[in-house]
């Protein structure tokens, strides 16, 4: 019973303390538009010979303007935010090539309309500690951030003319991981709008490199008891470069320039 006892008091001191109002649920949504450059280079086993260098690139599979989304979600204690995100950016397109293209040891002519399948699945778990307001201004924050980055791969390509058994196809799918580290800047205006500038870039010794910078601005249009819901726009910018070591490197590139957003994020205390 004295046990017990000593457990009862204890827990209360805990929550007098720590009070449960601190800690929030995190919930985002996410979809915009990127204009995007780059190329995705895949040989065969690093063989030399094996891929041409730097196609196909995004220009010639006339991938341009793309749509994507954003999913996220966490939690907020006191000062620490822990919060996962998934990005689906899917590049498809079908195209005639102005010449001859070499992709995971295969000849693609250039006389045969194919389609191009590239998904980039982008994950990351991001760790952001809120250290303080600047002095003699409680509206500017400061914050420094930590990310596991990954990205799951697909690439498929393939005739549209089925009978056309001359034709070469084929896939790849891999996964590839990398470390980010970044500081965030936010300022708030007044009750219902603030402003947030971000930056993150991985570490250099990863295969797998992500760099971003983004400006969003918040509306905190409503606020109630048990939940905060606030709208956001923005625009970022995002490389992400893949090179492995291997003879002929797997090269992808994916450049955003820029990309521009809109959001939900729903706190729930």
């Amino acid at each position: 019973m004295a046990k017990t006892a000593r457990l009862i008091i204890l827990a209360s001191i805990l929550l007098f303390f720590y009070p449960i109002t601190y800690a929030h649920l995190i919930l985002q949504g996410e979809y915009g538009l990127a204009n995007t450059d780059g190329f995705n280079q895949i040989p065969r086993g690093g063989s030399q010979d094996s891929s041409s260098y730097r196609r196909p690139n995004f220009d010639e599979l006339h991938i341009g303007y793309q749509s994507y989304h954003t999913f996220g979600i966490g939690a907020e204690y006191r000062t620490w935010e822990m919060l996962y995100q998934h990005s689906a950016i899917h590049l498809e397109k079908s195209a005639i090539l102005n010449q001859a293209l070499f992709s995971h040891g295969q000849s693609l002519p250039i006389d045969t309309i194919y389609h191009f399948n590239i998904a980039l699945n982008k994950h990351r778990i991001q760790l952001k500690k809120h250290f303080f307001s600047f002095p003699k201004n409680n509206n500017f924050h400061f914050s420094l951030i930590s990310a596991v980055d990954w990205l799951g791969y697909h690439y498929h390509f393939y005739p549209l003319q089925k009978e056309d058994t001359s034709a070469p196809s084929s896939s790849r799918e891999f996964i590839n991981f990398s470390c980010s580290f970044g500081t965030e800047f936010s300022y708030q205006w007044n009750p219902y709008a603030s402003s947030v500038f971000s930056l993150s870039t991985s570490l250099p010794f990863f295969h797998f490199q992500v760099a971003e910078a983004r400006l969003i601005q918040r509306f905190h249009l409503l606020a109630k008891p048990l939940s905060n819901f606030t709208p956001y726009i923005g625009f970022s910018y995002l490389k992400m470069d893949l090179q492995d070591k291997q003879g002929l490197a797997n090269h992808l590139r994916f450049t955003t320039k820029p990309y521009v957003f809109a959001g939900i994020e729903f706190l729930v205390f």
